[in-house]
């Protein structure tokens, strides 16, 4: 019975992650909500791309909206950006898209580039942070 309980979570956390749009979306959800700005939660993360480590970042991109979309060339993310925190925010939002590309490993595929600065939520910063980068927080 443990061996049946164990096979079926297997198949489950493969599965989860065999499609391209599932595994970047997960990537782009934790990264909205700030996995990649601690390394207490880095692990979170770390496993859907193929670096091992990121850089120690200053600052962050905030993010008031994203949508994916299945391209030839990958998954692309549109962002709605407001800059920089901390500094060099506007209330004028941008979209910027970027194209994620993948690899397939002996286990899984993973996001293989590119490695962008984190990509986090507006209220996130607010609210967590008590950094407050857009003036209608």
């Amino acid at each position: 019975m443990k061996f049946k309980i164990i096979f079926t979570l297997l198949i489950m956390s493969s599965a989860s992650y065999a499609d391209p749009m599932n595994l970047v979306n997960r990537y782009v959800e934790l990264d909205y909500a700030g996995a990649r700005l601690s390394s207490d939660t880095y692990g979170n993360i770390s496993s859907l791309s193929a670096w091992e480590k990121e850089p120690g970042w200053d600052s962050a991109v905030i993010v008031s909206d994203y949508s994916l979309e299945v391209t030839p060339d990958g998954v692309a993310v549109t962002y709605i950006e407001h800059g920089y925190c901390p500094g060099g925010m506007n209330d004028i939002a941008t979209e910027n898209t970027v194209i994620f590309k993948l690899a397939d490993t002996i286990d899984e595929s993973v996001i293989t580039e590119p490695l962008i600065e984190p990509h986090v939520s507006a209220e996130l910063m607010c609210e967590k942070f008590k950094q407050c980068c857009i003036s209608s927080m």
